[in-house]
């Protein structure tokens, strides 16, 4: 793009923001329409859909198109790296602002219908004044800040599906049925070219998540989502079902049957497992690859995920009761994550081992020669079998490609992210317990596949409604450095969760996201990391505010050398999320948001 070419295109990108907020306000009168009927109920649903597509758009140009080329920038133009460079300049740009324009107006005829025929009442909705002087930084980031705010009060106020009548009376004529179909389907192409403009990568996944996150960011949504088919968009109704199963689980009914029943049958027979070895738990194995025997006689490989059995009884029948909840939740929720769990099958007390067992099932082609390594122990240096003792030999593989780290930091922010969006907590999100299923025949002249983490740590996990408590398990000293500050500091006085300052929080699961993204970066774990920040001090001699420090100063140093720019600063915005200059990660809906956008999407660009 040519500096001659600038003023136009900020020009027309500046009207193109007068278009979609003035889409904003159109929609906020469509959604006014109430108890017309239930004949048409999928149709508002597509509809509905096709906004939130035409949303999602806009935010994914800001994003990939409105990026400063340094602090000093006059202008906040599209870098010459930016894949809408050949896109967005003086011969695309009308076109794209045209096909905007189109779904406006669209919009605009299908408000005048739904008026026409006395189903809504009309609101008067302020001008939108765009000032071709201004800076386009500036008015995106006003024009975001107002458009978080629609959305906002659009999902608060109104349930997903709005029902108006279609095919009989009261149409003030025949033809509005025939138009509004019509006009969704005219939605539906101009949506198609818009997004035909986005990266392949980066139009499948707002899709599927950025769409998710407005649309699950209210709970009156969540029954209707349930019911989408899974062809329109299967992460959102799968989320969807998870945060449902979650909350029938509060409620206590609407299982279909007894919830204690169903819970005590997900805890399994410690007798009907082979190869757990009580030894190998207490030296540190965190993973026990057995032989299971079902009641019916069906026999299968299993994994077992273990955490130590809290001591105090409280503690011990709730972390009994929230293994009975994660894993029956897994069991339905067979694949609702970037990052996919293996088959829950339920969990199991070792009572010799003092430990409970998260039991998901291995894949058929899963053989002896396949082993379970953590994430953590390529970063050592080598692999040791996470289902073998401290002393189990290592095997090497060849250093992963640059590409290949970015490819796994992104997948894994998008699995997390995923996850978050069925609000709960994961808490122990760390290359602990982000595993790879590896051949043995493997050698060292061969890459490592890294497309098929599996992610672990559910055991702990828990629901982030205020009610819930965190699960008093112990933690062992390598785990522990990847909580937050404020968490250790809590765990080593030994205080209970007396208020919101002591919870588990949001920010606190984001804060390992980025404690996991150094380590990938510089393909080291996070102590050695550390370490090399604090200039060769030892992390066991180091506060936990220090840990933190030197992770980040090392990380400002020199992390833009081994992953880039871009990586490094969106590191850095996990590691101080909540904080100056980090993901703003509040526990609602517009927090989520900022993680996919400002995280997620830049690191797939990056």
């Amino acid at each position: 793009m040519s500096g001659l070419e600038i003023p136009a295109f900020i020009i027309g990108l500046g009207g193109l923001i007068s278009v979609f907020e003035k889409g904003f306000e159109v929609w906020r009168v469509i959604r006014r329409a109430e108890d017309f009927g239930d004949d048409i109920a999928d149709w508002m649903c597509k509809l509905e859909m096709e906004f939130f597509r035409f949303q999602t758009w806009w935010t994914a140009l800001e994003h990939l198109a409105i990026t400063k080329r340094s602090s000093h920038s006059v202008l906040n133009v599209p870098l010459q790296s930016s894949p809408l460079q050949m896109t967005l300049d003086e011969q695309f740009g009308k076109p794209i602002i045209d096909a905007a324009t189109s779904v406006l107006r669209l919009l605009e005829k299908i408000e005048g219908i739904l008026q026409r025929n006395g189903v809504l009442v009309v609101m008067q909705a302020e001008p939108i004044i765009t000032d071709p002087g201004a800076d386009l930084g500036e008015a995106t980031a006003k024009s975001r800040q107002r458009l978080k705010r629609f959305a906002s009060d659009l999902l608060k106020h109104t349930p997903w599906t709005t029902r108006i009548k279609h095919s009989t009376s009261p149409w003030k004529e025949d033809s509005d049925k025939t138009a509004l179909d019509d006009s969704l389907e005219s939605m539906i192409y101009w949506n198609n070219t818009l997004y035909s403009i986005l990266p392949q990568n980066i139009r499948d996944s707002i899709l599927e998540l950025g769409i998710a996150g407005y649309a699950l960011g209210s709970p009156e949504n969540i029954k209707d989502i349930v019911n989408l088919s899974n062809d329109r968009n299967g992460t959102l109704s799968q989320s969807a079902k998870l945060m449902s199963i979650r909350q029938r689980f509060k409620d206590g009914d609407g299982l279909g049957a007894d919830v204690d029943a169903i819970l005590q049958k997900m805890e399994l027979n410690e007798a009907e497992f082979e190869g757990m070895v009580a030894a190998d738990i207490f030296k540190g194995c965190q993973y026990t690859i057995s032989q299971y025997t079902s009641q019916g006689g069906d026999i299968s490989r299993v994994l077992i995920e273990w955490i130590p059995i809290p001591k105090d009884f409280d503690a011990y029948k709730l972390a009994q009761s929230r293994m009975a909840r994660i894993s029956y939740t897994l069991q339905q929720i067979r694949s609702f994550s970037a990052i996919q769990p293996l088959p829950a099958l339920g969990f199991v007390e070792f009572g010799g081992a003092t430990s409970f067992g998260l039991v998901s099932t291995l894949p058929l082609s899963f053989t002896s020669s396949t082993k379970v390594y953590t994430l953590y122990d390529m970063l050592s240096g080598g692999q040791k079998s996470a289902t073998g003792s401290k002393s189990a030999s290592r095997v090497q593989h060849t250093l992963p490609s640059l590409n290949q780290r970015l490819q796994l930091a992104s997948k894994l922010v998008m699995g997390f992210y995923t996850f978050l969006l069925t609000q709960w907590h994961h808490e122990r999100f760390n290359s602990l317990h982000i595993a790879f299923l590896i051949h043995e025949t493997d050698t060292k002249s061969k890459a490592l596949d890294l497309n098929q983490p599996i992610i672990g740590g559910f055991a702990i996990s828990r629901p982030d409604s205020p009610t819930e408590l965190s699960i008093s398990a112990s933690v062992e000293d390598t785990e522990v450095v990847y909580l937050h500050p404020d968490i250790r500091k809590r765990l080593k006085s030994g205080a209970k969760q007396t208020g919101n300052e002591q919870r588990f929080q949001r920010v606190h699961d984001i804060y390992a996201v980025g404690l996991l993204l150094a380590e990938i970066g510089y393909w080291r774990p996070i102590v050695k990391v550390a370490e090399s920040g604090a200039k060769g001090s030892k992390a066991d001699f180091m506060s936990p505010e220090q840990f933190k420090e030197a992770i980040i100063k090392k990380c400002k140093s020199d992390l833009a050398f081994f992953a880039g720019e871009t990586y490094r600063d969106i590191t850095l915005r996990c590691l101080l999320a909540g904080e100056s200059g980090g993901v703003q990660a509040e526990n609602d809906a517009a927090g989520l948001d900022n993680l996919y956008w400002d995280v997620g999407i830049n690191l797939m660009t990056s």
